[in-house]
Parts: C-alpha cells; sequence; structure tokens
C-alpha cells in the first residue's frame, strides 16, 4: 500500500457521497479506503479489489459469513472446528483477544446493460475484543496478514476520527464554512485559505506537545480553538519590530501553554495505545 490520491474533483453540495463511491477507477490503485459502516457494500468492495485498491470497514451486525481459513487465533483449541461454520455460530463461543479467518460472501453486482451477476468473494474478517465495551468489534478488509497485523487493523479503522476532527476543525475554526460568494474562483481562494491556517496550526501544534508536562494532553481541536484565537497576535509578531516580537511571542506561548491542554488530566485516552503500534 503505497499510492497516493493525487487529485480532488469538486462536486455540487446536493451531489450525494455513495454517487461519487460509484465513480471509483484505476486511480485508487495501492491506496487504503476506510469505510464509514454507513456505505457498507459487498458490490462496492468488490470494485475497490478489481481496481487494486484496499479497504477496511466494520461488518454489519446483520452479516453471517461463512469461514473458510483461519488465518490467526489466539485460542489454538478453537481453530478446528471453526473452518465451515458460519459467524453467528462463533461468536458466542470466542473466548480469546483476536481473531483473523478468510470468509466468503454472495452478493449481485451493480445492474449492467440491464443485468446484474452473482458473485462469490473471499474477504478477510477480524474480530477484536473491545474491553471497554466487553464485545467483539468486527471488521472486514482486503489486506493480507503480510500487510497488516489484527491490532494494526482496528487502529487503521480508528484513523477516521481524525478525518472527521481534521473536517470539524476546518469548519469551526478555519473558517471553511464561511464562503462569502458564488464565484468559484473566490470559493477556491477561500477553500486553500483554511486548508493553509489548518497546515500553520498544525505546525504549530507539533512544535507545541513537546513543551506540555508529559502527564497533560492537547486534544487538537481544543489547540484549534486557541489558535483561532490567537492568530492575530502572529500577524502582530510578524509585522512588529524584533525587539517587541520577542516579546509578544513570549507572552503568547505562555498563554497557549496555560490554555491548550486538557484540564481534566484523568480523562481516558483510549486511542493512544493502539494508534501507537501503527508506527512503532
Amino acid at each position: 500500500m503505497n499510492g497516493a490520491i493525487k487529485k480532488v474533483r469538486k462536486t455540487s453540495g446536493k451531489t450525494a457521497d455513495v454517487n461519487m463511491l460509484k465513480r471509483l477507477g484505476p486511480w485508487i490503485k495501492d491506496s487504503l479506503l476506510l469505510i464509514d459502516l454507513g456505505y457498507f457494500s459487498y458490490s462496492l468492495f468488490d470494485r475497490i479489489q478489481r481496481n487494486q485498491g484496499y479497504f477496511i470497514s466494520r461488518l454489519k451486525s446483520n452479516e453471517n459469513p461463512k469461514i473458510l481459513a483461519v488465518n490467526h487465533c489466539d485460542q489454538r483449541d478453537q481453530k478446528k472446528w471453526l473452518k465451515g461454520k458460519k459467524l453467528k455460530e462463533v461468536l458466542p463461543l470466542l473466548k480469546g483477544e483476536f481473531l483473523d479467518v478468510e470468509i466468503e460472501v454472495q452478493f449481485r453486482r451493480q445492474r449492467y446493460m440491464g443485468f446484474r451477476s452473482s458473485i462469490t468473494q473471499v474477504f478477510r474478517l477480524i474480530e477484536v475484543y473491545n474491553h471497554k465495551t466487553s464485545g467483539y468489534h468486527c471488521y472486514i478488509t482486503n489486506t493480507s496478514t503480510e500487510q497488516l497485523s489484527c491490532e494494526q487493523v482496528s487502529a487503521m479503522y480508528a484513523l477516521r476520527w481524525q478525518v472527521e476532527i481534521c473536517f470539524k476543525g476546518l469548519r469551526q475554526y478555519h473558517s471553511l464554512d464561511q464562503l462569502p460568494s458564488q464565484k468559484e474562483e473566490v470559493v477556491l481562494c477561500f477553500v486553500w485559505a483554511s486548508i493553509l491556517s489548518n497546515i500553520v496550526s498544525g505546525r504549530f501544534y507539533e512544535k507545541i506537545k513537546p513543551l506540555v508536562p508529559k502527564d497533560r494532553i492537547v486534544p487538537l481541536l481544543r489547540w484549534m480553538k486557541q489558535f483561532a484565537l490567537k492568530s492575530y497576535e502572529l500577524l502582530l509578531i510578524m509585522a512588529a519590530p524584533k525587539d517587541v516580537a520577542h516579546y509578544l511571542g513570549k507572552h503568547l506561548l505562555k498563554s497557549w501553554l496555560n490554555f491548550t491542554p486538557d484540564p481534566n488530566i484523568n480523562r481516558i485516552r483510549s486511542l493512544t495505545p493502539e494508534l501507537s503500534m501503527l508506527f512503532s
């Protein structure tokens, strides 16, 4: 998985996301798509795979695929009877931390030239036990065991929230929701201004984090808010004489270090260990 999507296409705000997913093509080769459960579709997964792309999605609770083979299982005694079973037969009997199997699913492809063909496809299914919910989180993917481990699949899917946070921050603190024009050229200028503001904010965020005590956390959205509130001070620093800029910079840094860390030092950070495994 070393591909990168290099083009962005603009559409009308009335265009449904699901319609854009129907236009997947060779441009997704070697790219990994994290699919929200609301867009779950075997036909979509099949199109991604036929275009040599990769995907990870949660499995719908009403799905009951057949297990063809066992890749990994931390309970050795369970491997013998898993093959050939339906998922819903297996789930109540699972005892370990994870299960990694190959499954068989049947579905119908999208209508083409008036016909819809039925197809059987093999995907990888992963069950990871979640101690917070006391239940298993079930993921479906076409990545191999050599590409991503069970833990990495779970952690990678959690990165969807980073995308959500990014767009929420762009709208709330970088003025992406404020486009006071209907001219395409003007709107694009505002969009790029929001993106550039977010990039600058991110660079400062990376510089600030090491200065915060190790027992404190700087939530990204909290940082974005403080950056937006103090961004005008950055402009003053850039325009001020050197000695004045130095004084203003120290004052701004002190303000950020006081107000950006989460005041609740006991808040649970459940994602941090999972996400760190991706980069270890």
